[in-house]
């Protein structure tokens, strides 16, 4: 069970990833669906393998930052867009 969740959370993270090489090179807008939903999809998988590892006290210290750092990463390049569209008009 333990590896599925893990998959789980690599599927996430690869996500954002993804989500992020799109947007840097300019194949997606910051506001498509496309965008939106790989950002969607990445932060229910982390969000649910957050939660599931969690209920297994060893375990959730291990992973409860990693998670965090995703989303703080998440939230930086959002504020730094904005920040540039603003620069740009």
């Amino acid at each position: 069970m333990e590896f599925w969740i893990d998959v789980l959370g690599w599927m996430g993270a690869l996500l954002i990833l993804l989500a992020y090489a799109l947007i840097s090179s300019k194949q997606v807008e910051g506001n498509s669906l496309s965008y939106q939903m790989l950002n969607i999809f990445a932060s229910i998988f982390l969000t649910v393998k957050h939660f599931l590892l969690r209920r297994d006290s060893v375990n959730s210290g291990k992973y409860y930052l990693g998670d965090y750092c995703w989303v703080g990463d998440f939230c930086n390049i959002e504020k730094l867009e904005e920040r540039e569209c603003r620069n740009t008009h």
